[in-house]
């Protein structure tokens, strides 16, 4: 994701809100907002743009009874409620993504009354489809009523909210064309109550962990991948070579926790055995020596632990019974055994209480007892230990303030936690760059509040910076940010939380030396900051990335795509080694896989057969094994699969006939294949589109009569177009131009190598690489700047309005979007509809000229879907647009406007 650019706003608006007699006027500055920005956090300015003064004013009146036995709120100017409500927002357009927004609250007194007053809070959307500020305010709490007022500025499009305020819930409509909007709710309110889980302090599984220079992660079965610096062996691949993207660890081990330090990273299997790798000059491996290993080697001395974690030379680990213990560099005590002795073994922190969690960083430890009070050993030159002095500990000390924590992380040289009452987050130590959150440098001996009223669900720390996740998934990071480490698309150091951009609901984050990686809801990796070595696993040579990027799915050993083919609301490839995968809708079961369960990520084709081509139609595949047998799976209700039935089947179905085919095409509700020159086709004919003048469907191959030999078939929605010897093309069915039921040669005389057929439209592509096309152009398709049918070829106009442009290696056809790759450059160009962002410029707006796609990334090959498209760029698979029933493979639903690497590699979530 480019950084946005800046234009200067030239609409200033103020609110005033609604129906609150003790409420003051809030005055609120400007804000640009001119960029195609997922979200922005709260600052305190109004957003505004120039020319679209619409302000949406919703009135809303909500009556609120105080839930039963609710501590009262009680407040004192500029003192922050303890147990204070939050209210959480959602804004979603109809076509993006949606945001989760927690209101920031604080407690103040008017007139001697409490009143729970709520700060301006930015909303928005990818592009200006919508997006505005909202404000809240609750006043006369403790009278069991309270009033809600909201008052939006909203710049373009329509949409719906929600608001979830303790246990009530509301809703509402919005619709900027017509100026209209509507709330509702009701409910009980009362304080919001987060208590820690039974037993203690929560323990948060490290399935994503990020290190010095390189990252690990662990797959839904526990597989261990590994990215990055590789100098010390820290990968686990049994080699040296740092690597980019994901590379599975060596030994086959299936691991359930994992935890990347300085140059090594230490794991546990089912058992709790310990197993680690990479660096071990300190001894930190614990395997009895100092010997570097470059594959998982056990721990020594038989322990089995319930957590593991890595520092920057030291490892510790928890047992069951709560007996903590440490190995490695003990310079200043970190190994909590009393001395400064370093040890290659594991062993026992001395006089500690019973252990829950342990957090290992730079040079000090620091763990939780089972009823949530913190202590910390080792270095504390800057208060990193937080017992209110500076002085070096090596038995464990008690973090002053006698609070109760359910979560605690270590970082370089800085501390945090989390609340166990509230979940707010507290931090001590080094501050030189804001890595405690508290708005200033100066660092803290002991437990600070973060400047926040965020409550969080999981805190991690990096050497100067730290991250966490809201109970709504939402991320936040603070302090150091010279490599982007906030994920806010700046390298400006921030003080106090800031919103990670892109609008992604994580469930996981670990923050490492200068990078953080996350994981998303439904398993994706996302990494962002330092990127030297590959450290973000994103395929990338930039040396940062200050977004949010993917985890590269192209893993050593993966799957290397040759070939995509798009379908209705599903995606097939076939990998360079021959082998099927599909993904997306497989309600009639066109994903092959044996059931009708949709898939959001490749999931390979159930057989063991490989496959030369494959073809995805609107919701039934057909491919062809090497000896040239077709078969097909999904939708038979025309017959379309060619097996003399109209039944659905869920694996390949070989069909009918015994010929051996040598190209194979799957259209609307009818498939067309080659054999020896001659064109077999079956399924629907209702429009002639099996060429054998009826239009009487057949559910078995049925030969054309033609005096011509074909070389190449092209089925679309309902037509077919087909290659003879010489590059002449034909086509019958109902193609746009006209309607035919036998071939039909294409006027204007043009010689092709390669045909691509959606609905009604056709596109050839020349031995020079030039494309040509021609058909239905209702949404300008055809790249020619206009709506109008085209009756004979005509190339794209691409590049400054240049009349056929530059030459173009491939196309692909949707429904009624069209898209080309450049031959020289390989950028793709898309024209035509763009209601869910298929053409993936970054917006939803039509498109009737070809328009670059948004991004670098370059495509040797590119294909349609119904209202998706998808690439190939060095065998690695992108999609965008419509992904509704997952047919991106990107490991979610949700549309997307810009290219989205399809992905097999899934993390742990849990």
């Amino acid at each position: 994701m480019n950084r946005p650019p800046s234009s200067t706003p030239a609409l200033c608006r103020s609110f005033r809100l609604l129906g609150l007699a003790l409420a003051s006027l809030f005055a609120l500055g400007c804000r640009d907002v001119n960029v195609p920005e997922p979200m922005r956090a709260p600052s305190g300015r109004l957003a505004a743009k120039s020319g679209i003064p619409n302000t949406l004013k919703l009135r809303i009146d909500e009556e609120f009874r105080a839930a039963p036995g609710a501590t009262p709120i009680v407040c004192s100017p500029g003192v922050a409620v303890p147990n204070r409500l939050i209210a959480e927002g959602v804004i979603s357009p109809h076509l993006g993504r949606t945001r989760n927004v927690l209101v920031v609250q604080s407690c103040q007194v008017t007139d001697g009354t409490p009143v729970l007053g709520v700060s301006d809070t930015v909303v928005g959307a990818t592009g200006d489809s919508l997006f505005g500020d909202w404000i809240i305010t609750l006043s006369n709490l403790q009278k069991g009523k309270a009033t809600l007022g909201l008052e939006i500025l909203f710049l373009g499009g329509s949409g719906w909210f929600q608001n979830v305020i303790g246990s009530a819930t509301g809703s509402g409509v919005l619709d900027l064309a017509a100026g209209t909007g509507s709330y509702s709710a009701a409910g009980t309110i009362g304080p919001r109550a987060v208590s820690p889980p039974v037993g203690g302090p929560q323990l948060v599984t490290e399935t994503i962990s990020v290190g010095w220079g390189f990252a690990c992660g662990l797959t839904q079965s526990g597989t261990a991948y590994c990215w990055g610096l590789n100098a010390q062996g820290e990968l686990g691949d049994g080699t040296t070579t740092n690597r980019g993207v994901p590379t599975p660890v060596a030994g086959g081990l299936t691991f359930t926790q994992i935890s990347a330090g300085n140059g090594f990273a230490c794991a546990l299997i089912a058992s709790g055995a310990a197993y680690c790798w990479g660096w071990n000059n300190t001894g930190a491996l614990g395997t009895g020596d100092n010997t570097q290993r470059n594959t998982p080697t056990p721990v020594s001395g038989g322990h089995l632990f319930t957590q593991i974690v890595s520092g920057t030379g030291h490892t510790c680990a928890v047992t069951a019974s709560g007996a903590g213990y440490c190995w490695g560099d003990n310079t200043w005590g970190e190994l909590g055994d009393g001395t400064t002795i370093s040890r290659n073994t594991p062993t026992a922190v001395r006089n500690s209480p019973v252990i829950k969690v342990m957090t290992a960083g730079n040079a000090h430890t620091c763990a939780l007892t089972t009823s949530g009070q913190a202590f910390c050993w080792g270095r504390n030159n800057v208060g990193q230990l937080g017992d209110s002095t500076v002085t070096d500990h090596r038995l464990p000390t008690a973090v002053a303030g006698g609070k109760t924590f359910a979560q605690i992380a270590v970082g370089g040289d800085h501390t945090c936690a989390l609340l166990a009452t509230s979940m707010d987050a507290w931090c001590w130590g080094s501050n030189s760059f804001g890595q405690l959150g508290d708005g200033s440098t100066t660092s803290r001996n002991a437990p600070t509040k973060v400047a926040s009223a965020l409550a969080f669900a999981q805190i991690t720390a990096g050497v100067y910076h730290t991250c966490a996740l809201t109970n709504s998934n939402v991320a936040y990071c603070w302090g150091d940010n010279l490599y982007g480490e906030m994920g806010d698309g700046t390298t400006i150091d921030r003080s106090t939380p800031t919103l990670v951009s892109g609008g992604f609901a994580f469930t996981k984050i670990s923050a490492g030396a200068d990078q953080n990686c996350a994981v998303t809801t439904s398993g994706v990796g996302y990494c962002w900051g330092h990127n030297w070595w590959g450290s973000l696993g994103a395929e990338s040579t930039e040396p940062m990335l200050p977004y949010a990027t993917q985890v590269s799915s192209n893993v050593i050993g993966g799957l290397s795509f040759a070939r995509l083919t798009g379908g209705g609301t599903h995606t097939c490839g076939l990998t360079t080694k021959g082998w099927a995968h599909c993904w997306g809708q497989n309600s009639f079961g066109e994903l092959g896989d044996g059931t009708t369960i949709d898939r959001q990520a490749p999931t390979a084709v159930s057989s063991e057969l490989l496959f030369t081509d494959i073809s995805a139609g609107v919701s039934h595949t057909c491919a062809l094994d090497p000896g040239g047998t077709a078969r097909c799976w999904g939708d038979n209700a025309a017959g379309q699969l060619g097996d003399g039935t109209t039944t659905d089947h869920a694996a390949p179905a070989a069909v009918s006939g015994a010929v051996s085919f040598a190209r194979i095409s799957s259209g609307g509700s009818h498939t067309c294949a080659i054999a020896d020159g001659i064109v077999y086709c079956w399924g629907s004919n209702d429009h002639g589109q099996l060429g054998d003048g009826s239009v009487t469907g057949h559910s078995t191959p049925t030969a054309l009569q033609s005096l011509y030999e074909f070389v190449q078939i092209a089925a679309g929605t309902s037509h077919t177009c087909a290659l003879t010897h010489d590059g002449a093309a034909y086509c019958w069915g109902n193609w746009g131009v006209t309607e035919t039921h036998t071939p039909t040669l294409v006027p204007g005389g043009k010689v092709f190598q390669e045909l691509d057929a959606g609905d009604r439209t056709t596109c050839g592509t020349t031995a020079t690489n030039n494309v040509w096309c021609w058909g239905i152009n209702s949404n300008g398709q055809l790249g020619d700047g206009s709506t109008n049918t085209v009756f004979t070829p005509q190339r794209p106009i691409v590049e400054g309005g240049q009349v056929g442009g530059i030459p173009l290696a491939s196309v692909g056809i949707g429904s009624s979007h069209v898209c080309v790759t450049a031959d020289q450059s390989g950028a793709a160009y898309c024209s035509g509809s763009n209601y869910y962002g298929q053409l993936g410029d970054n917006t939803t707006t039509e498109r009737h000229f070809p328009t670059p796609v948004f991004g670098t990334l370059t495509f040797e090959s590119i294909t349609g879907g119904a209202d998706h498209t998808c690439a190939l760029g060095s065998n690695v698979a992108y999609c965008w647009g419509r992904n509704d029933r997952g047919q991106l493979g990107n490991g979610d639903m949700a549309d997307r406007h810009t290219p989205a690497l399809v992905t097999r590699l899934f993390f742990k979530t849990q």
